[in-house]
């Protein structure tokens, strides 16, 4: 039984000196698509041309590709490729098809290499670290905010306004690290390590806040208390004081200090004024409601096959060459009720195998709250053709594809 163990140990260790080269250039490709300060048409093919290469050399070129996500990206891809025909735009169909493309095969590519629950994890480690990378970049680059009072009548700009970054997408990709620094926070033992994560998640936290993204800090809030209850396991009493510790915390820091009150409180009390009907209510909430309602006109004019993938800012009677800020109606007005039953396919399957899971570890629980998260965050948002959140996703397909004994994986080599 040791011999075995200590075989498999060797194994492991073997396979993960081979697969570094893999995962460097997987951490080149993933802080090259959240930067867009880092935005350049050689550095980004290039990092590709390296990751292709180095899986090339790693793994010999052999996929090894679980059946039911293969169908699922190639249906929604292929579905995205026949609106071409119909579009009322084919240029930006030929524009949203390349960069799908190469997400696509980033994806399989990643995908086609994890076995194991090790392997979703290293996955995990190298996007984590490919947000640190960015939220350290984005604080060396954005140091005059924090010369500002955040008096009671300033309002200050949000992390990155001034420079390319859109500053939903920072506080969402800090959510989601923070998320994953809990995780790993409370899978290590050693002290020193633990007290690192927890210092990634105040970090996380931090950034989100400044990115003033109410998204984001629903996803922190969400992500957070959902985490520490569901694996609180036999001490879910002192899991409770612990969250309502935090969101007392949080609730104190976003409202009462005025630093923050003047990046996002200011925003949280305008997004509920739009509930409630007390308070005014922001532009920014207004306009979002606006692209809601005419995404949903230009849905009814082609409720089946939609106006093209991406074409939707082509035919936006509010402002033109703007998308939805909607992942659901966006999806309906690109590609009509086919190309979103396509898309959301993929969420029911994962959500009912992942409930359905024997596995009970923390993985899978932490893989059901970002799946909830990213149901709740399309409201607000665009995603499908994300990179990131395909990541994401990628890794609760092979995380199921690794406990279910009935999947079909399709092995083919191009070597």
């Amino acid at each position: 039984m040791n011999v075995q163990k200590q075989r498999e140990t060797e194994a492991r260790k073997d396979r993960i000196g081979i697969s570094f080269l893999f995962y460097f250039a997987m951490l080149i490709v993933l802080t090259l698509e959240q930067n867009p300060d880092w935005e350049n048409g050689l550095l980004w093919w290039g990092s590709i041309a390296f990751l292709l290469a180095a899986f090339l050399l790693s793994y010999r070129g052999t996929f090894i590709m679980e059946r039911n996500y293969t169908v699922w990206m190639l249906a929604f891809f292929l579905f995205g490729a026949l609106s071409f025909f119909w579009a009322v735009s084919p240029l930006l169909v030929s524009v949203a098809l390349k960069t799908m493309f190469v997400s696509m095969i980033v994806l399989f590519l990643v995908h086609s290499v994890i076995q194991d629950e090790e392997d979703v994890e290293r996955v995990m480690r190298v996007i984590l670290i490919s947000v640190i990378i960015n939220v350290v970049w984005l604080l060396l680059t954005n140091q005059s905010m924090f010369e500002a009072t955040g008096g009671q009548d300033e309002v200050l700009d949000r992390l990155g306004t001034d420079s390319l970054w859109n500053a939903n997408s920072i506080g969402m990709m800090s959510a989601i690290a923070m998320l994953f620094a809990l995780y790993f926070r409370k899978k290590t033992k050693k002290w020193i390590m633990r007290w690192f994560y927890i210092g990634i998640v105040a970090l996380m936290i931090l950034v989100t806040l400044l990115s003033g993204s109410r998204k984001a800090l629903l996803m922190v809030f969400i992500g957070l208390c959902g985490f520490l209850f569901v694996t609180a396991k036999g001490k879910r009493l002192r899991a409770i004081l612990i969250i309502g510790m935090v969101v007392f915390f949080l609730y104190y820091l976003v409202m009462e200090v005025p630093f923050f009150h003047s990046i996002v409180g200011w925003r949280v009390e305008s997004f509920l004024a739009s509930f409630t009907g007390n308070g005014s209510v922001d532009s920014s909430t207004e306009i979002r409601e606006e692209y809601v309602v005419d995404a949903i006109r230009a849905w009814r004019e082609r409720p089946l096959i939609g106006c093209g993938l991406d074409c939707y800012r082509e035919i936006n009677e509010i402002k033109k060459g703007m998308y939805a800020h909607n992942n659901y109606v966006e999806l309906l007005a690109d590609l009509g009720v086919i190309g979103a039953v396509i898309y959301y396919s993929a969420y029911v399957y994962c959500f009912v195998k992942l409930i359905k899971s024997k596995s009970k570890n923390e993985l899978r629980w932490l893989l059901i709250l970002l799946l909830i998260i990213f149901l709740l965050m399309d409201y607000g948002s665009v995603s499908y053709n994300s990179l990131f959140n395909g990541m994401l996703l990628m890794l609760m397909f092979s995380f199921i594809s690794i406990h279910e004994t009935k999947t079909v994986q399709v092995r083919f080599s191009l070597s």
